[in-house]
């Protein structure tokens, strides 16, 4: 008898311990957080940047996190699609807009320029303006 309790609770212990390596019906190498490290166009960086600015990833939806003085944070939600090198954003709602410094308006559609493991350059516009994250 205390076999089948122990082979049920190893097995309760295995079905917990799975966990999930899916995020809403497939991996997707955006998922998690990532910080915008630098803005650059035409080789120059972008000036009033101050490394503040924070992207996560999660089922179709973005947020842009800024983090401003004393700590107050603002934040804007709306909606991501990835499609071969091709970075959708759409931010339908008035109130959530990507912060003004990003030069972004509220549909966008960005290049991946480079997606490898803890690193991401995306680019925007004619000329454009290099994005590059970090997984935070």
């Amino acid at each position: 008898m205390r076999s089948i309790y122990r082979y049920i609770l190893l097995f309760a212990a295995v079905l917990t311990l799975q966990g999930c390596t899916h995020n809403d019906g497939g991996p997707h190498e955006l998922y998690g957080q990532w910080k915008l490290m630098s803005m650059e166009k035409d080789g120059i960086n972008v000036p009033g940047y101050t490394g503040n600015i924070f992207w996560s990833f999660q089922s179709s939806t973005i947020e842009m996190k800024e983090v401003k003085f004393m700590n107050e944070v603002s934040r804007n939600f709306g909606n991501f699609r990835l499609t071969d090198q091709t970075l959708y954003l759409s931010f339908p709602y008035d109130d959530f807009i990507p912060p003004v410094i990003l030069g972004l308006p509220r549909e966008a559609e960005m290049e991946v320029v480079s997606l490898k493991g803890s690193e991401m350059i995306l680019s925007y516009g004619t000329p454009a303006t290099f994005y590059t994250f970090h997984r935070w």
